[in-house]
């Protein structure tokens, strides 16, 4: 197993909505049920607004729902036993019902559980959302080809589509190899471009974007994390996950952020030994320079938490 700061449930995410005063959705944590249409009512009731609502759901399920690293082998294991059957709408109607009732019944679940409940207590409280299948980037060791199958939710607030990821919202695997509650709010109405470099749709339409990606520029393109959220970085550059060294010999990174980085930290993923590096923030303008570093992967912290990751290769 590798080290704590190479975590498999993790991601990138900035917020699109305004800024959310979380502490107010504290006295629904504790509201529990398993009928979905109940407990959806016993959550959303406090709240008026649409966008209020559905950060409530999400709220409750990233504060209730643990991550259950038992069901994901199970699941991995009947995934191969049943990889060429074909179901029916019905059929797999009938799946997901199955999944959210075991689900608010445990308090336990995997990926699908958590899209399956969002989309449970969403409809029962009269919002659009959607369960999206497709496959996230698991393995910052292998960015371009360390894909894991996932689930997660399109849903509807004040008439534009937005996306989310509970799952991802909910916690992470610790050091011990066990799953540990670390809410993320960045993970709802999460920016639809930096999603598009984690996330990879079956459907392309649940991309959100003017212009949709394909699988093969979804592999090239960089492994993000958490801390992208909390500094709200964009304009990321470069966006691929392979980079080379300019004339000089140096990897010059860029970015947007109105905050500086407070405990910036690199390492060589292979080694875990420190990189040194050089990182000037002026205004909102960020820029990393690595002088003469060998090749191999590179992951940027803030502190623990994991901000984006790179290959440097030679031309």
């Amino acid at each position: 197993m590798r080290t704590a700061f190479i975590i498999l449930i993790c991601l990138l995410p900035f917020c699109l909505l305004s800024q959310t005063n979380w502490a107010k959705y504290e006295p629904i944590k504790k509201v529990s049920g398993s009928d979905p249409v109940k407990l959806s009512k016993k959550i959303t009731a406090p709240y008026s607004s649409e966008k209020e609502k559905i950060e409530a759901i999400y709220y409750w399920i990233t504060h209730n729902i643990k991550y259950d690293f038992k069901m994901l082998e199970k699941f991995q294991r009947d995934a191969a036993k049943m990889k060429n059957k074909k179901y029916t709408k019905e059929e797999l109607e009938k799946h997901k019902r199955k999944l959210y009732e075991a689900s608010l019944k445990s308090k336990k679940g995997i990926c699908q559980n958590y899209a399956s409940i969002f989309n449970a207590l969403c409809t029962s409280a009269n919002i659009e959302s959607v369960y999206v299948r497709g496959v996230v980037k698991s393995d910052p060791l292998r960015a371009s080809a360390g894909f894991g199958p996932h689930a997660w939710n399109a849903v509807k607030v004040d008439g534009a589509w937005e996306l989310l990821d509970a799952t991802f919202g909910a916690g992470h695997r610790n050091s011990k190899n066990r799953f540990e509650f670390s809410f993320s709010p960045g993970y709802l109405f999460a920016n639809k471009q930096a999603f598009s470099m984690s996330h990879f749709p079956m459907d392309d339409q649940w991309q959100l974007l003017d212009q949709p990606i394909d699988k093969k520029r979804f592999a090239e393109m960089t492994f993000l994390g958490p801390a992208m959220f909390e500094y709200n970085i964009s304009k990321l550059s470069p966006l691929e996950n392979k980079i080379t060294k300019n004339e000089e010999g140096n990897i010059i990174i860029t970015f947007q952020s109105d905050k500086k980085i407070k405990n910036l930290r690199c390492f060589s993923m292979r080694s875990k030994k420190p990189i040194p590096f050089d990182y000037n923030h002026v205004g909102n303008e960020g820029i990393i320079t690595l002088k003469k570093p060998r090749n191999g992967d590179i992951i940027f912290l803030d502190e623990q938490t994991r901000i984006f990751t790179y290959k440097i290769i030679s031309k």
